[in-house]
């Protein structure tokens, strides 16, 4: 929302009640669906009152695709962790879902990634993982989409916007609760042969053994 200057009109984000950081914060990885109910856009995106690492679901909507009325920017999913980007599905049935990368979730090595189920009019989370964490850790970047009946989760390892680029992991399956099924011939866009699990456009460690 640029409108600020303009009379009558509300103001800019960062300086709205919703986000008690202003004039700080960083806003990124935005998915955004069509609700046909309400007639409007709904995009969420990552919010972090700094530079990184710690971040909350940002969510604003639309009747327009173009002037967005901000509903929150502080929104937590059901890991109760900091997320890392966000892929919003609207279902055949109407059932909403996010997929987003979850950080410091106990027992869990670094970022994993989870499924949330959404509350009926789309604005929040339920506060209902569907299904179990992906298998893979230090990943981001995903995305959620249903074809033909399949539902589909990418994610690649960690590389936040880093010139390298990244891999790519699909997974399928025909219920959004699971099971899912690694796509065979490991990760699709990975120069260094077939079969690699996970591969990496920066450094994941040693123990990780992912190759660059």
């Amino acid at each position: 929302n640029n409108s600020k200057g303009v009379e009558g009109a509300p103001p800019v984000w960062s300086e709205s009640p919703h986000w008690k950081y202003h004039p700080k914060g960083t806003w990124w990885s935005p998915s955004a669906v069509y609700d046909k109910r309400s007639d409007s856009i709904i995009i969420w995106f990552s919010a972090s009152p700094g530079e990184c690492c710690s971040a909350y679901f940002g969510i604003a909507k639309s009747r327009n695709g173009v002037n967005f009325e901000l509903v929150s920017l502080s929104e937590t999913p059901a890991t109760n962790v900091s997320v890392d980007g966000s892929s919003v599905l609207i279902d055949d049935d109407g059932e909403g879902y996010v997929a987003y990368t979850a950080m410091g979730v106990p027992g869990q090595d670094a970022h994993v990634v989870a499924i949330d189920k959404l509350t009926d009019d789309y604005l929040g989370t339920a506060k209902t993982q569907v299904g179990n964490f992906f298998p893979d850790p230090f990943v981001e970047g995903v995305m959620l989409f249903k074809r033909k009946g399949v539902y589909y989760l990418l994610y690649g390892s960690c590389c936040c916007a880093c010139r390298e680029g990244s891999g790519a992991v699909v997974h399928m399956a025909k219920d959004i609760a699971g099971p899912w099924t690694r796509q065979p011939g490991g990760d699709m866009n990975c120069k260094a042969g077939e079969d690699v699990k996970v591969c990496a456009g920066m450094p994941a460690g040693a123990k990780r053994d992912r190759p660059t």
